[in-house]
């Protein structure tokens, strides 16, 4: 019989099949079964096709009718009422259901088709899927634990047994909540943030201070891994992920820069977490301007940019630099969400108040200079382009005359040997020709979590590259723990070498601002000890959040001057954005 049904469904999915096929398939499987299970059997296939195309169509217009979606159930619905044992339809029939949303009838139909077939894994997997829907957590962990569901629904199991936990912590009864957490949700999730963060902060609360049974889990939430902060699959997922990083943060267990830059990691990710996270710290402390940035900051990456212009104009003081740069932003992204000359107009008049609150910040440049072209006011567009120009290549130029012994008009700089150094083009999470450096791993060096990231938020023009310190380890012991961008041959994925002229002058600048990095900034790596000027690493000051330039001379190279190596990275807790990294020979003109 399989291998009747198996021609049968060939023959009906396949356009190449023949009509003769599609004759012989159905005469067999009627001289095979009884007419209504044939039928049936027709129906369940005819709707799997069906299904397949309406979850095409939802993927791709999720707001337009679907009328596939109609089709499938009605084949379903005609498969089961032709052949009530047929285990599969009900299946399909359960799964469709759960696609629209009805979970009592997925429940119903998915009840059937586990009676029909009780050793069915898949069935039980979405029976639990069901009741999950319906919010009956026990029946659907015990669902998923018959259909050996562990890997495939992890994190909803997590999440039902955090439900359950957080029953006994709503009622005022948190101790009751930890055997739960302990045994069940770590157990499905190791590194589960709510239930580390909760473990701890419960213990504690009880002896009001540091419990010893919570001493296991502290160091995970000091120093919480990359699992800790993943999103998860499940959208209630980030929602406990959320509280238990505010909790955290309210008990005095992360730091408020720490928080932050969970926080600005989560945003970045597209994770659900930051935005609720976000929320949560500015509802605590709504006056407090690094919880409405970073709130502003979560929308704008959410595609809610009007919404960011009202939390940034919200706040009681409105005349600081801070708060000034945080307006322009935020009018910034609306207009470029907008397209709408009003609102080009606004964000021109933000930069404008803010750069005369910060006459060296690079920002408001870069900024006046994009919001008058999208007005079309050329003249007042290439009048602040030139402004911009003047800080950054003329400073170049500058550099460039010092090392030669002449006049910035007598010199000239040649084509960028860096590549993709405005960081604009990315794939797979990283900057093209560029590798992450991780050099926080533990021994020889100090443990850390470092992590770079995209940035549109308050770059200069388009992409920069985000450096996130969430926290490092200070072991006198190791070395420094350290991460970065490390520049790459784009046709090996080699550490790219760009070797020196003997003889020759160069110059590099990139653009750079810091944020919480205390007093120091980022460092530039360009080779070992084989290098005049190069050697090592060599810090930039901290920026306060104000972009800055960097322009470097050195020369004559001399034979045997080692190839540099470009890393761009961070030895600190705190964040730091790069862009505009060049490598340019510098040599004497005619005028």
């Amino acid at each position: 019989m399989a291998g009747i049904v198996w021609q049968m469904r060939i023959a009906i999915r396949s356009r190449r099949e023949g009509v003769a096929a599609l004759l012989v398939g159905i005469v067999a499987l009627a001289l095979f079964l009884g007419r209504n299970r044939w039928l049936s059997l027709v129906d369940t296939e005819m709707g799997g096709a069906a299904y397949d195309r309406g979850l095409a169509l939802l993927a791709a217009k999720p707001q337009e009718p679907n009328p596939y979606l109609d089709r499938a159930l009605r084949r379903f619905k005609a498969a089961t009422a032709l052949d009530p044992g047929n285990a599969h339809a009900w299946r399909m029939l359960g799964q469709l259901y759960i696609t629209l949303g009805q979970n009592e009838p997925a429940r119903q139909a998915l009840s059937r088709a586990v009676q029909l077939r009780p050793n069915q894994p898949l069935y039980w997997e979405y029976l639990g899927d069901s009741y999950d829907g319906l919010g009956m957590s026990q029946e659907a962990l015990q669902a998923w634990k018959e259909g050996r569901a562990g890997l495939q629904r992890q994190d909803q199991i997590a999440v039902n047994y955090i439900k359950l936990a957080d029953a006994h912590i709503q009622a005022g009864d948190p101790l009751s909540a930890i055997p739960t957490l302990r045994d069940d949700v770590l157990r499905a999730d190791p590194d589960n943030l709510f239930a580390l963060a909760t473990i701890v902060t419960t213990y504690d609360r009880a002896v009001g201070g540091k419990h010893p049974l919570a001493d296991p889990y502290r160091q995970a939430i000091q120093f919480p891994s990359r699992a800790c902060l993943r999103c998860g699959d499940d959208p209630r997922y980030a929602d406990y992920s959320a509280r238990a990083a505010f909790d955290l943060y309210s008990s005095g267990y992360w730091d408020a820069a720490l928080v932050q830059r969970v926080g600005e990691y989560w945003s970045a990710e597209g994770c659900p977490a930051g935005l609720l996270l976000a929320r949560r710290l500015s509802q605590s402390q709504p006056q407090e301007l690094r919880w409405r940035e970073l709130l502003a900051q979560a929308l704008v990456q959410a595609g809610q940019p009007a919404e960011a212009v009202l939390v940034a104009e919200g706040g009681g003081d409105s005349s600081s630099p801070a708060s000034l740069r945080l307006r322009a932003l935020v009018l910034r992204a609306l207009a470029r969400h907008t397209s709408a000359s009003e609102d080009w107009q606004r964000a021109a008049e933000a930069f404008l108040a803010y750069h005369q609150a910060a006459p060296e910040d690079l920002l408001p440049l870069a900024g006046l200079s994009e919001a008058y072209d999208r007005l079309g006011q050329a003249t007042a567009a290439e009048q602040w382009r030139a402004s911009y120009s003047a800080a950054t290549e003329g400073a170049d130029l500058q550099a460039a005359a010092q090392a030669l012994a002449l006049s910035a008009d007598a010199v000239a700089l040649g084509p960028n040997l860096a590549v993709n150094g405005s960081f604009e083009s990315w794939k797979d999470g990283l900057p093209d020709a560029w590798v992450w450096s991780d050099m926080a791993t533990g021994h020889p060096w100090n443990e850390g979590l470092f992590v770079g990231v995209p940035d549109e938020w308050s770059g200069l023009e388009g992409t920069s590259a985000a450096d996130l310190c969430l926290w490092r380890k200070e072991d006198p012991n190791l070395e420094p723990a350290r991460a970065g961008f490390w520049q790459v041959n784009p046709q090996t994925k080699a550490l790219a070498e760009i070797h020196l002229q003997p003889g020759a002058t160069y110059v590099i600048s990139f653009d750079y601002a810091t944020t919480d990095t205390g007093d120091g900034g980022p460092t530039l790596y360009l080779c070992g000890q084989n290098c005049r000027c190069w050697a090592g690493d060599r810090e930039f000051p901290a920026t306060q959040g104000q972009w800055r330039h960097i322009a470097l001379a050195c020369g004559p190279a001399e034979a045997g001057d080692g190839p540099l190596q470009p890393l761009l990275r961070l030895f600190r807790p705190g964040s730091v954005l790069f862009d505009n990294f060049a490598i340019r020979q510098a040599t004497g003109v005619q005028r």
